[in-house]
């Protein structure tokens, strides 16, 4: 298993496929599903409001097509490596001190997994 694949919810066949949700690390660093939406959404919204734009993105809780709730998650007690460390302008990476769009470490996702206790 690659260490990105369980960022997507794996509770059905179409969700696995097209990917209606993806984890996200927000700025405070705490990690939370999100809904995916057309690329354009999301640029419009960060050209005109790049103060919310995080905060405009709409939070999911159930799987789209299934209904199954979609998995808690929590911090890897211990991370892979490496795993990317953005600055604090997001546009270099501290792990490796390359650019952001030509660093090859983990996302700041991989560092969590789904929480299985009961």
């Amino acid at each position: 298993m690659k260490p990105y694949e369980y960022l997507l919810p794996t509770c059905c066949e179409p969700a696995r496929l097209h990917s209606p949700v993806y984890l996200c690390v927000k700025d405070d660093g705490e990690a939370c599903w999100l809904a995916s939406t057309h690329a354009v959404i999301h640029s419009e919204l960060a050209m005109e409001r790049p103060d919310v734009y995080y905060h405009l993105r709409p939070a999911a809780s159930f799987c789209p097509y299934c209904g199954e709730r979609l998995p808690k998650m929590r911090k890897r007690a211990v991370p892979p490596e490496p795993l990317c460390r953005p600055d604090e302008e997001g546009f270099y990476c501290l792990t490796c001190r390359r650019r952001a769009n030509e660093c090859h470490c983990l996302p700041p996702e991989a560092a969590w997994e789904p929480d299985v206790s009961p």
